[in-house]
Formats: C-alpha cells, sequence, structure tokens
C-alpha cells in the first residue's frame, strides 16, 4: 500500500512539473514571436 501511495504522488508530481514545463515554454514562444506596433502609425520605409 505504501509503494502504491509513493508511485501516485511521484506520478502527480511527474505531471504537474511537465505542465509547468509547456506552461513557460508557451509563454516564451509567445513573447518571442510578439511583435510592438509603431508608436506614430508609420511605416519605416520612407518613399521620396
Amino acid at each position: 500500500m505504501k509503494k502504491a501511495i509513493v508511485i501516485t504522488l511521484g506520478v502527480i508530481i511527474g505531471v504537474t512539473g511537465v505542465l509547468a514545463i509547456c506552461a513557460h515554454l508557451a509563454d516564451a514562444a509567445k513573447l518571442a514571436l510578439y511583435v510592438p506596433e509603431d508608436e506614430d502609425g508609420e511605416d519605416d520605409e520612407d518613399i521620396y
């Protein structure tokens, strides 16, 4: 019985860790893909 409790706790901790890592990676990817808009609304390329 004690072995089953230890295994259950290990599985819960492992799944929680994997979910935390996935959430961190998703947040980092969202930040990496974020492109701020121009504040003045003008294009970067000037046409002369």
